[in-house]
């Protein structure tokens, strides 16, 4: 994305398709990328009054007159032509490529079921939504967001695929799928200027975290965590506003952990100075973004990092390699 015209954390007129954004993690982000300056589809599958809520918030909200700057779009994420047709309304609606993906439609089993005892029929759903629906989404967006110059395509999955919890073994396994797509993704969208990267959120304190869940069973999770609390919507969204702008370039085919240190990420290998100009070559040509990192690259992280803005990221190792690991 070109950013020789704004600062690096700003999305000014970006377009931004946020799905699952009616409610929970998703309508937070799609309230953050837009205090950022960009214009949101706010994407649904049956929370309408919510949905025209959130795009009239937003709306309100701005001084760009007649114009508006979020639109609501009804979309089944497990159906590839509502996909298609969820980023053609966004296109038509914006006179403009869409820039930014955030996929944060999902489904949990409330009923927590054993791999045992989960039935055929929800196990099928929550695959359908959860991996079938990014995978859809990643697609389109592969694809889409070449046309604009390059963007980030960024999915929403969970901490949970870590700590290999019982009751979670389809809900885990289907955010397993998408991490794994998602690091091969970036990887393949070598030279065209698109990122992709997940981010992990642990307990969040949402309608989908309560649903099914006692008293005690909340407390644990609260008990759990190195802050002593859950987490709030308000953790996760920067944190997606930071991958969605120009300062994340180096960060891609990553998985960050947003859960306040309750799980562990996995470290990666360094490239060191002082290597014979063959092997400089090898790793240039290896990196999907077809170049070496600088120095300012990791500065934006930190940068980030230090921010109150990044609180919810605790205990983590973020892998800035531009997706060469």
């Amino acid at each position: 994305m070109d950013s020789t015209s704004q600062s690096s954390g700003s999305l000014q007129d970006r377009v931004a398709i946020v799905t699952g954004a009616s409610r929970g993690i998703g309508r937070e982000i799609a309230l953050h990328l837009a205090s950022l300056g960009a214009r949101i589809v706010v994407n649904y599958t049956s929370n309408l009054p919510q949905a025209e809520s959130l795009a009239a918030q937003i709306n309100s909200s701005s001084s760009s007159g007649a114009n508006p700057r979020a639109i609501v779009v009804r979309a089944d994420v497990s159906d590839p032509n509502l996909v298609k047709s969820l980023f053609d309304e966004a296109e038509k609606a914006f006179n403009s490529p869409v820039h930014i993906l955030v996929n944060s439609a999902g489904v949990l089993d409330s009923k927590y079921s054993s791999i045992a005892n989960i039935s055929f029929e929800d196990f099928d759903y929550i695959f359908s939504v959860n991996a079938r629906g990014a995978f859809l989404c990643c697609k389109e967006a592969a694809n889409r967001l070449k046309r604009g110059g390059g963007g980030r395509i960024i999915m929403v999955t969970s901490s949970l695929v870590g700590s290999l919890r019982p009751g979670f073994g389809a809900y885990a396994a289907s955010k397993a799928a998408v991490e794994t797509m998602v690091k091969i993704l970036a990887k393949e969208l070598k030279g065209t200027g698109i990122t992709a990267n997940c981010i992990a959120p642990g307990p969040i304190a949402t309608e989908m975290f309560f649903a099914g869940k006692t008293e005690e069973q909340v407390k644990q999770a609260i008990e759990q965590s190195p802050l002593c609390r859950l987490g709030e919507t308000k953790d996760v969204a920067p944190v997606v506003g930071f991958l969605a702008t120009d300062a994340s370039e180096w960060v891609n085919g990553q998985i960050l952990v947003n859960n306040a240190a309750l799980a562990n990420l996995k470290h990666s290998t360094m490239f060191f100075a002082g290597v014979n100009e063959q092997i400089v070559k090898m790793v240039s040509d290896e990196c999907p973004m077809g170049r070496f990192g600088e120095t300012k690259d990791v500065a934006s992280i930190v940068n980030f990092l230090a921010t109150d803005a990044s609180e919810w990221i605790n205990g983590q190792v973020i892998l800035a390699t531009g997706g060469l690991v």
